[in-house]
C-alpha cells in the first residue's frame, strides 16, 4: 500500500483518498497513472456523451435568426455540416 497526495492532503492509500474525495478507487487508481490527481473528485473526469443534431439546429438558425423560410435542404445541410465541424473542433 502507497500513500497518495491529492491538493496537499497525504492520505494513507487510494481507498481512504476515494473515501474522502466521494469517487471510486478506480478513478484515483486511474488519475494517478494519468498524472490528473489534481483532478480527482472535482467532476473533471465525468465523461458525458451528448447526442447534437446539428440540422435541427441549421434549421432553427434560418427560420429564427435569420428569418428564412423558403430554405433548400442543399442549403440546411451546409449549415449543418458547418456546425458539426465547429463542434467537433471545439471539443478537442
Amino acid at each position: 500500500m502507497t500513500s497518495v497526495t491529492i491538493r496537499g492532503t497525504k492520505y494513507p492509500t487510494v481507498k481512504a483518498a476515494a473515501l474522502a474525495m466521494g469517487v471510486q478507487t478506480a478513478a484515483v487508481t486511474k488519475a494517478r497513472l494519468n498524472g490528473r490527481l489534481d483532478a480527482v473528485g472535482t467532476g473533471q473526469g465525468k465523461a458525458r456523451h451528448v447526442c447534437y443534431n446539428a440540422e435541427a439546429d441549421a434549421e432553427y438558425i434560418l427560420e429564427n435568426i435569420m428569418h428564412r423560410r423558403n430554405w433548400t435542404v442543399d442549403v440546411r445541410d451546409k449549415l449543418a455540416a458547418h456546425l458539426e465541424n465547429r463542434t467537433r473542433r471545439n471539443k478537442i
